[in-house]
C-alpha cells in the first residue's frame, strides 16, 4: 500500500575537500604525488597522460620510480608504460611536473570483454630528499567498448531540482559491474547529489546502485530500497525511492528510469530520493526530468 511521507530538514554539514593534486597556500612540506586517484579511460584512447607534481621542491633532480601493478588488465598485453622506460622519471631542478605516458592496447574483438583495470604507483624518490605523498597509486579502468550498454558508461553531468527547492548540480559515474557475465549491469555513482555533497559519496564507499538494462538497451533501471547511505557511527541509514509526486502528496513510486535521448543526453525520468530506514521520513527528494550531458 502507498502512504504519505512527511518531508523533515536535515543540517547541511559543512566539509571542504581537497584533491591530492591540490596545491594548498599554507602547505609547505616538500613532496611528489600524482595528481589523479584514478582515471577511466576507452580501449581506443591509444595514450594515456598521467601528470605527476612536485610540491616545494627542495632543489636538486628528482628522480620518481614508476612501476605498475596488473588488476583484470595485463601489462604488455592490454598496457604498456611508454615514458619512462626505464621506470624512472627524472625532473631538472625547479622542475614541478613530469608525465607518466601509458600506451592502452586495443584488442579488436567484437565479443563484450568487461571493463580492465591496473595501477600506476610511484613508489620511491631517489636522488632527492623529497618524499612521496599520500597520493601515490592512480587506478586505471579500461572501458569496453563492445559493451552492449556503453552508451550509458562515463560520467554524466547536469542540474536537478530539488522538491519545492532550487536547482542543484549533479554529477554521477556510470560503470559496467563488476563480474557480470551477462553484460546487463551497470553501478551508478552518486545518484543522490545532496548526500555526495555532505561527504556520503561514491568516493567513500556511499551512494552506489545497481541497474539493469531494458531489452531496448536504450533506458536502464535502478530498483527502489537499496541502501546508499549505512554509518552505524552516525545513526544513518538512507534508501533510495523513486515517488510519485502529486497535489494531494508524495507517494512511494515503482523503479527509477535513466533512459537515452536522440541527441546524447540522459534524462532521469521519475522523481527519486532517499527515505530513513528507521522511521520512513524523506531526507532528500527530486523531481523528475533531469537531463545529463556525458562529460
Amino acid at each position: 500500500m502507498k502512504r504519505i511521507l512527511n518531508i523533515i530538514s536535515v543540517a547541511l554539514l559543512l566539509m571542504f575537500v581537497v584533491s591530492c593534486g591540490r596545491k594548498m597556500g599554507f602547505e609547505y612540506t616538500s613532496y611528489v604525488s600524482l595528481e589523479n586517484v584514478s582515471y577511466s579511460v576507452d580501449e581506443d584512447v591509444e595514450l594515456l597522460y598521467i601528470p605527476v607534481k612536485v610540491y616545494n621542491s627542495n632543489g636538486g633532480e628528482v628522480q620518481v620510480k614508476v612501476s605498475t601493478e596488473d588488476g583484470k588488465a595485463k601489462e604488455g598485453t592490454n598496457y604498456s608504460i611508454v615514458s619512462p622506460v626505464s621506470g624512472i622519471l627524472s625532473l631538472a631542478a625547479g622542475e614541478e611536473e613530469g608525465v607518466i605516458v601509458v600506451e592502452i592496447v586495443n584488442i579488436d574483438d567484437p565479443d563484450p570483454d568487461g571493463t580492465l583495470d591496473f595501477s600506476v604507483k610511484i613508489s620511491s624518490v631517489e636522488g632527492s630528499s623529497t618524499p612521496v605523498g599520500g597520493c601515490n597509486k592512480a587506478q586505471v579502468r579500461i572501458n569496453d567498448l563492445n559493451h552492449p550498454l556503453r552508451a550509458f558508461i562515463g560520467t554524466w553531468s547536469g542540474s536537478i531540482t530539488e522538491y519545492q527547492g532550487a536547482p542543484t548540480p549533479i554529477t554521477i559515474s556510470i560503470l559496467p559491474f563488476e563480474n557480470d557475465n551477462t553484460f546487463n549491469k551497470l553501478m551508478i555513482y552518486d545518484l543522490d547529489p545532496y548526500w555526495a555533497s555532505t561527504g556520503y559519496s561514491a568516493e567513500k564507499g556511499f551512494n552506489i546502485v545497481q541497474a539493469v538494462g531494458n531489452p531496448d538497451k536504450k533506458s536502464i533501471v535502478v530498483e527502489p530500497e537499496q541502501i546508499i547511505v549505512d554509518d552505524p557511527d552516525a545513526e544513518l541509514a538512507m534508501m533510495l525511492y523513486s515517488f510519485d509526486l502529486k497535489p494531494d502528496g508524495i507517494y512511494m513510486g515503482n523503479n527509477i528510469t535513466l533512459a537515452l535521448n536522440e541527441d546524447g543526453t540522459l534524462t532521469i525520468k521519475n522523481a527519486y530520493g532517499c527515505i530513513n530506514n528507521a522511521d520512513g521520513y524523506i531526507y532528500s527528494l527530486y523531481e523528475a526530468g533531469a537531463v545529463l550531458t556525458k562529460k
